[in-house]
């Protein structure tokens, strides 16, 4: 579900009322897989099953931190969250809590004290999953756009999609 939620994650920076930096989507809520050929509402529907809406807000680089390093709290891969906007560097065979190595945008590393507008869903602004972090943000506001009619019209606008060539993620175990 990873490459999913980078996909995913990509079609919610395109969210027109909001110029954000990174945006961060929660992959247990993806429930199914993209296949080849035609996707429908119905397919969307079955991937994103939940009405989930988009949510804007302010962190900082050290939030953001903690949000990624609690998505590597239990040692899977699959349980990274879906993020596009950043590459994250995580070492599992570091202890939890200290696995993202780094955090770049735009080829450079982010600060701590850096400000970061982000999108995500109300299930994780609401602490979905235990990412409380989320609860602490600044500015917040929360659209009545559904996370799976963005992905709808991301879907119609690229017409063709395939898996990321780059993941957002570089992993070391």
């Amino acid at each position: 579900s990873l490459p999913l939620g980078q996909i995913i994650t990509e079609a919610m920076l395109t969210f027109p009322d909001v110029k954000a930096d990174v945006a961060i989507y929660n992959t247990g809520g993806i429930r199914a897989g993209i296949k080849k050929g035609i996707v429908t509402y119905g397919k969307i529907y079955e991937i994103i099953p939940f009405d989930n809406t988009i949510v804007s807000l302010k962190l900082t680089g050290s939030q953001l931190k903690d949000i990624f390093e609690m998505s590597t709290s239990s040692g899977e891969i699959e349980d990274l969250l879906g993020m596009s906007g950043f590459t994250i560097y995580v070492d599992y065979r570091k202890e939890i809590g200290k696995r993202i190595v780094k955090i770049i945008r735009n080829g450079k590393e982010i600060k701590t004290d850096d400000n970061f507008i982000v999108l995500t869903n109300d299930f994780l602004y609401a602490g979905g999953d235990g990412f409380d972090t989320f609860k602490n943000g600044e500015g917040t506001i929360v659209y009545q756009i559904l996370i799976r009619d963005l992905f709808e019209n991301f879907l119609r606008k690229k017409k063709t999609i395939t898996a990321p060539i780059k993941s957002n993620y570089i992993i070391t175990r």
